[in-house]
């Protein structure tokens, strides 16, 4: 959650999967979303897979809480 990217990805892919968290898809998006946003290429081929998975409603809610998640977790770090 520190700014940095890799890591963001990485929390995009465990909560998408399950791994080690509850699966939440919303979360994943988030996190892929984020890292995407900051030049992430790997991130980014799964934000479209990600949307899949959220309805309409979810996908507006996502993409607020990323729009928080940025001041919280990108802008603080960065240089």
């Amino acid at each position: 959650k520190q700014g940095d990217v890799v890591s963001q990805y990485y929390l995009g892919v465990m909560y998408g999967g399950g791994i080690g968290v509850g699966q939440d898809y919303l979360t994943a998006y988030i996190w892929l979303r984020i890292s995407g946003a900051q030049g992430n290429e790997q991130a980014r081929s799964l934000i479209p897979e990600a949307r899949n998975f959220l309805s309409s409603s979810a996908l507006e809610r996502a993409e607020q809480l990323a729009s928080e998640y940025w001041g919280l977790y990108v802008v603080p770090f960065q240089k």
